[in-house]
């Protein structure tokens, strides 16, 4: 799998530095997308325990804020098929390409832990807002 994102500067594949749903869009196969998937998490996850737990050993309070950071920027109730499924969908109207991936995974997480979707709707239009800032 070879995925080729520039860190650095604005492409189209990129909104602000990080991958955007057009990047996601480029990604053809169900492989490729749930190695993106991984990857991410384990992004996510070690960002939180460094952010969370440092260099000390992670208590039960901790280990429960990196549990509740985590769930936050991914919907880990969700299987890497219906995540890929989601973002699939949410990346489907044109306008929502430039909003990042990890955005779109805290959209996603929302829904799936059950947010009254008026909250959701007003968390894509508050990204969107903010393209054009």
């Amino acid at each position: 799998m070879a995925l080729s994102v520039c860190a650095f500067g604005q492409n189209s594949a990129t909104t602000n530095g990080l991958a955007n749903g057009r990047l996601w869009k480029s990604v053809n196969t169900a492989s490729e997308k749930k190695g993106f998937l991984v990857g991410y998490l384990n992004g996510v996850t070690y960002s939180a325990v460094s952010a969370l737990g440092g260099s000390q050993p992670i208590t039960t309070a901790t280990a429960d804020s990196i549990d509740h950071f985590t769930k936050q920027l991914f919907p880990s109730s969700l299987t890497l098929d219906e995540i890929s499924t989601s973002l699939d969908r949410f990346y489907n109207p044109p306008e929502n390409g430039p909003i990042t991936i990890a955005s779109a995974l805290e959209v996603i997480s929302a829904r799936a832990s059950g947010a009254d979707e008026s909250v959701v709707q007003k968390m894509i239009s508050d990204l969107l807002k903010n393209l054009t800032k």
